[in-house]
């Protein structure tokens, strides 16, 4: 440990060497692991990867695989880069994931030109590296592989449109790209529109729900959308003549999912209009039910006006009761709130709801 805060590279070839003896135990090789990420250097880097690509002890290899994520020093990624390149199928391959772990990405051409020239293994692990690595802009490059190393492509897509720092860049990308692209690819690259959301791909998913092919994956990229943007469109599609049972059901839940995404940028007020309306849609009461926790997290007076109302509905009045009690924790100020919460709680005692609802409302309301 004294030598691991000494920063003194010249030991890492002594300390590595007791990595290969036997007469060590486990945890002292563990520490030693530890201590040549601390220090770093290519010779340390060496040892480390030697020993994530032979060994076949599992927390030793992790344990040196997170050394080298790590490892201070310029010249350990351009040490790691050569040895890509040549040698053994599978130490080529842990630096490869090295690079990527390192978020190295001056890696990035060689990754891609492995993805095309190298045996199977070496394109496996380039691509994803490359998920770690590439931006927006390579996506077109990441498409044209769909055909050939089609699960490993998807992936290494799918990741770096999660970390897309532009989406409407990557938005435009992946809508370039599924213009000439069979329906078995697209199909594999409509879930990336969901990842990024916005209009242009809200619209693009929206166009493709009456396909024939498509249709279906289309709906589920829909019904699992984050963004504020599509809150109308699931209003539209919940509301429009003909709709399925089902389809409506879908669409209803992915609203809730919507509505409970506290990243998004959907106002207050819009959550609560949206919440009412999905429960005016509803046809089921299953589906009228799951509304009910939305307006209780809001916490607003409209919400709760609403759910004291509801409380009179014999089918809803026990969600209604315990998303008004999450509702009365949620508000805040002392005498109007006061009140407010007198006469909320006083209306889920006189609700037929479970005994238990009503015990937990009596004693909020003691305690006020």
């Amino acid at each position: 440990a004294v030598l691991g805060e000494s920063g003194d590279l010249t030991v890492a070839a002594q300390l590595g060497d007791t990595l290969a003896d036997g007469g060590y135990s486990d945890e002292l090789r563990l520490t030693v692991i530890a201590v040549l990420g601390q220090l770093g250097g290519v010779d340390a880097a060496g040892k480390m990867l030697d020993l994530a690509g032979r060994t076949e002890d599992e927390e030793l290899k992790k344990a040196a695989q997170a050394a080298l994520a790590v490892m201070p020093g310029g010249a350990i990624d351009a040490s790691l880069l050569a040895a890509t390149k040549t040698g053994d199928i599978q130490l080529r391959a842990e630096a490869i994931g090295a690079l990527g772990s390192r978020g190295s990405s001056e890696a990035v051409p060689v990754l891609f030109d492995h993805v095309e020239k190298g045996p199977k293994a070496i394109r496996q692990a380039s691509l994803n590296a490359l998920g770690e690595l590439a931006t927006s802009g390579d996506l077109p490059r990441l498409v044209s592989y769909l055909n050939g190393d089609g699960n490993q492509a998807i992936r290494a897509i799918m990741s770096v449109c999660r970390r897309a720092t532009a989406p409407d860049i990557a938005v435009r990308a992946i809508l370039a790209a599924m213009d000439s692209q069979s329906a078995s690819v697209n199909e594999k690259l409509l879930p990336c529109l969901g990842i990024l959301g916005g209009e242009a791909a809200l619209k693009k998913v929206e166009s493709l729900l009456e396909d024939e092919a498509l249709g279906k994956t289309a709906m589920k990229t829909l019904t699992g959308w984050s963004g504020s943007e599509a809150g109308p469109s699931f209003i539209k599609l919940a509301s429009a003549e003909g709709i399925g049972d089902v389809d409506r059901t879908l669409i209803l839940r992915g609203l809730v999912r919507l509505l409970e995404n506290r990243d998004n940028a959907l106002k207050s007020e819009d959550r609560l209009k949206f919440a009412l309306r999905g429960i005016d849609l509803a046809k089921r009461v299953e589906d009228k039910r799951i509304f009910l926790p939305v307006l209780g997290r809001l916490g607003t007076p409209e919400a709760i006006q609403t759910l004291v109302t509801l409380l009179e509905d014999e089918d809803l009045a026990e969600e209604a009761a315990l998303a008004a009690l999450t509702a009365v924790e949620r508000v805040r100020g002392r005498r109007r709130a006061g009140r407010l919460k007198q006469r909320v709680l006083k209306a889920v005692i006189r609700a037929e709801v479970e005994a238990d609802t009503v015990e937990k409302a009596q004693k909020m309301l003691d305690e006020l």
